[in-house]
């Protein structure tokens, strides 16, 4: 596999995890396959690769949840699911070059060529590697780093002891990879946390198994968090945080301080997310929090939203991609000010004071559980959410992270204080200057407009 044009300019982007190996799949512009091999990427197919760039704001060290990936400017990446990375080199590369030997590579368009090539190889890892699970398994993902930990002793461990079952787990980056197995027809979690606008666009899709409600309870769940093919999990807000050692209590108070540069001198970061950025931008642009979701929707919003987003976008550093990257970004004192989720910031806090962060101006969205369609434990996935949507296990959770519980009658089971309550996002002083995201609006509305907010980041 050696001897391809280009390889020279490949930049290292990783060490081995403790595993001794991990593989992840990259295409190229000109759609050739790549794999990244411990520390190296080595190029497949004879192509040239000499426009393959690791960014700037590409994580390059180990993560919080101990995984490798990057994260380049102009191409796709995937990483397997962990259980294959637990399979030995030798037999990854074999599934690697047996794929390789059947692509075949007739003259298309290059966005026509790119998804072919990517769950052509999905379809094939997954159908040869997968395990044949027993009834007495569930496979679960969520977000990684210390949310996925505070989940499993608040949540998993808990259900499993109750059910009589194993949980296993694996990380998700979000809609992609659901989209990803099902496409390949190589479904491999069972049960998987997705942001509320991405279930809804899978529902529409056809991508989701129905809820049992014979076996899933929603008591004390809001109606508007319950759906026939997904149920809401948890609320979370994005706040406005900054380095509490150099700045004190004295960081940006609102989303026009954030936007202020010269009053605020520092590194920023924002989630790469249209949703969360419009509001942001919007309310720095002087909206009120109580009628942003009005502007948005109303005439020429969403080309005031852009117009503002375009002021700040020069003077992003990092448009991270998920939770983990927040908190990495922050333990290492690499970005000043974040909008970053309220319960990673408390969880950074938790031996001393790290970051600070205000409720003012938050944006406030919701997780939603879901069955992928073709999920293989679809009964024991219905079971395991269940347990998780109870008001002991929502409180549970609450206490363990600092996410608000969608089960109301998490707050009268006695497990949370009322000094946890007063730091949770979902507490109703909490609540008062904060912006409920408008899921319905980005399924309307969401390929133009990420799209355009696409463009944006990379320009």
């Amino acid at each position: 596999m050696g001897g391809n044009g280009g390889c020279e300019s490949i930049v290292p982007i990783a060490t081995p995890c403790t595993n001794g190996s991990h593989i992840a799949i990259f295409i190229a512009k000109d759609s050739s396959l790549l794999w990244v091999d411990h520390d190296f990427l080595r190029a497949a197919a004879g192509s040239q690769v000499s426009n393959l760039s690791v960014s700037a704001s590409a994580p390059t060290r180990k993560s919080l949840t101990g995984d490798f990936t990057a994260v380049t400017k102009n191409e796709t990446v995937f990483r397997l699911p962990k259980y294959l990375t637990e399979k030995s080199e030798e037999t990854l590369m074999s599934l690697f070059n047996k794929q390789l030997e059947n692509v075949e590579k007739p003259e298309m368009k290059k966005e026509d060529s790119r998804p072919i090539l990517i769950s052509g190889l999905f379809a094939s890892s997954l159908a040869l590697a997968t395990p044949v699970f027993a009834e007495g398994e569930v496979v679960f993902s969520s977000w990684g780093g210390s949310f996925q930990d505070a989940l499993r002793e608040s949540m998993l461990n808990p259900a499993a002891q109750e059910l009589g079952i194993t949980i296993k787990e694996d990380t998700t980056n979000g809609i992609q990879d659901v989209r990803a197995q099902i496409t390949a027809g190589a479904v491999a979690w069972d049960l998987t946390e997705q942001a509320l606008s991405d279930c809804a666009r899978l529902k529409q899709e056809g991508a989701l198994e129905p809820i049992d409600y014979s076996v899933v309870s929603t008591d004390g769940i809001p109606a508007s968090l319950v759906d026939s093919n997904w149920v809401g999990m948890m609320t979370y807000s994005l706040v406005i945080g900054w380095q509490a050692e150099k700045f004190g209590e004295n960081g940006p108070q609102s989303w026009a301080d954030f936007w202020n540069t010269e009053a605020f001198p520092g590194t920023r970061a924002m989630f790469n997310s249209v949703p969360h950025a419009l509001e942001a931008a919007l309310m720095a642009d002087g909206v009120d929090a109580g009628d942003v979701n009005t502007v948005l929707r109303g005439e020429g919003g969403v080309d005031r939203a852009f117009a503002k987003l375009e002021e700040i976008a020069p003077d992003i550093t990092v448009w991270y991609r998920g939770g983990s990257q927040a908190a990495q970004l922050m333990a290492d004192e690499e970005i000043d000010f974040i909008h970053i989720g309220n319960g990673r910031a408390e969880a950074l806090n938790a031996d001393a004071m790290k970051v600070g962060y205000t409720w003012n101006q938050a944006t406030t969205d919701a997780d939603c559980l879901l069955v992928p369609k073709g999920a293989p434990n679809r009964e024991n996935a219905m079971r395991l959410l269940n347990e998780m949507l109870s008001a002991e296990a929502q409180a549970r959770m609450a206490v363990a992270i600092s996410y608000g519980p969608v089960n109301e009658s998490a707050f009268d089971t006695g497990l949370i204080s009322p000094e946890l309550a007063a730091k949770n996002n979902a507490a109703p002083d909490n609540m008062r200057t904060q912006v409920v995201i408008d899921a319905g609006f980005y399924v309307e509305n969401f390929a133009e407009l990420q799209e355009r907010f696409d463009t944006l980041v990379q320009q």
